[in-house]
């Protein structure tokens, strides 16, 4: 990304914090948050209701992205949880302020797909 394309990106990014075991988003939910990890662990899971045990489908750590990715790209319900394991300090951003720069810059669209890509392959 140029200078101005940087600087966009980073404007639109807060910080927030959670406690340990806070649900961020819950199944049936549209992901409204990209995050991004500065310190903590968060996992996405799928709660059966048969009485199996939880499926973790995926943690995330400091230095990653994180959220229910799929749902937040394709802004529609989340099949999964995503929960705190620990306490944890991230920064955060909006689906809108997000897609509007990757329609405003293309090195920005190109860097979250090629990021949110790699997130979600481990």
């Amino acid at each position: 990304m140029n200078d101005e394309e940087w600087n966009d990106f980073e404007s639109i990014w807060q910080p927030f914090a959670a406690k340990r075991k806070t649900i961020l988003t819950a199944t049936g939910e549209i992901e409204k948050y990209l995050y991004l990890v500065a310190e903590g662990v968060q996992r996405a899971l799928l709660l059966k209701e048969n009485g199996d045990k939880d499926a973790t489908l995926v943690f995330s750590y400091a230095g990653s992205f994180s959220g229910v990715l799929d749902r937040f790209l394709l802004q529609q319900p989340s099949r999964y949880f995503l929960e705190t394991l620990t306490a944890r300090e991230f920064i955060r951003t909006t689906f809108n302020q997000v897609n509007d720069l990757m329609k405003k810059y293309h090195n920005v669209d190109t860097f979250v797909r090629k990021s949110l890509a790699f997130t979600m392959a481990g």
